[in-house]
């Protein structure tokens, strides 16, 4: 995952490792199947849990929240854990 805004606190270009100690590849692996899209085409299904800042819930939100209850808010990189 990297960040595209500085709105998470993180420069623009920050490459996020893991979110609560959970590495981001198994994240997006977890994910995959629950965003919705036609076919097979892993960047249909990519796009919708982009996290732009325009909804009141974004999809990554709820799904980060359904998948992993009981984590807390800590976002590895590798300069620094916020």
């Amino acid at each position: 995952m990297v960040v595209a805004d500085d709105g998470a606190g993180l420069a623009p270009g920050t490459l996020v490792e893991a979110i609560d100690g959970i590495p981001a590849q198994a994240i997006l692996e977890h994910m995959l199947p629950l965003a919705r899209a036609d076919g097979h085409n892993d960047a249909k299904h990519i796009a919708p849990l982009q996290v732009q800042g325009t909804d009141h819930f974004e999809a990554f939100d709820v799904y980060f929240s359904l998948l992993y209850p009981e984590r807390a808010d800590t976002i590895e990189h590798p300069s620094a854990v916020i």
